[in-house]
């Protein structure tokens, strides 16, 4: 997620208030109450008591610049609440694990940026922006658990149609919208905006 605060500071602030902007998407007291729900989990980041091993692999799903991301399963009894997924159990306990080589990251000077990824995702909770389940590290790694998404790249979809009728077209852009308002509210910027991720 090629995100940041608007800001300098260690914290996401606002770089407008709602009010100046009367054709904002979402409704103020829904902004004011997202504001609130992100600015408690931002400030009192969780700690989670997993390893590796607590993993099965069950397929790779991707790389990066300084990492991986593999779908996997947790393996162990008892299941953490966070872990189990109510809307469809079959897939309780997958996750897409976010894999990064902490010297990978060191050697592109990019720690505070991992850092500041991890926990803006873990501050985020919005219907159109993958969530966040845990994360942990090893002397090697960083470890974010992710929301796995099935359906796969948008980009793939696009490729096989070609181009997409007006309604799907109308579809995706309007999640994609709602999303980037959610978080421009919040005062981040998403640099990373691509048909492949």
């Amino acid at each position: 997620m090629g995100s940041g605060p608007s800001s300098s500071s260690s914290h996401p602030t606002l770089t407008s208030s709602s009010s100046s902007t009367p054709n904002t998407i979402i409704h103020h007291d829904l902004y004011k109450q997202a504001r609130e729900e992100f600015d408690t989990r931002y400030g009192t980041p969780t700690t989670f008591s997993l390893n590796y091993r607590d993993f099965q692999i069950i397929r790779p799903l991707g790389r990066g610049a300084f990492g991986s991301v593999k779908e996997v399963k947790y393996a162990r009894e008892p299941v953490p609440d966070y872990l189990q997924s109510h809307d469809n159990p079959s897939k309780s306990y997958h996750v897409a694990l976010k894999i990064i080589n902490k010297k990978s990251a060191h050697k592109m000077k990019q720690e505070e940026h991992v850092v500041n990824e991890k926990r803006i995702l873990q501050s985020l909770h919005f219907p159109y922006i993958i969530r966040f389940y845990f994360s942990f590290k090893d002397n090697s790694n960083l470890y974010i658990g992710l929301e796995l998404i099935e359906g796969g790249e948008l980009f793939r979809h696009l490729r096989d149609c070609e181009k997409f009728e007006e309604k799907k077209a109308k579809f995706y852009s309007s999640q994609i919208i709602l999303a980037l308002e959610y978080l421009h509210l919040l005062g981040i910027v998403y640099r990373d905006l691509k048909v492949r991720e």
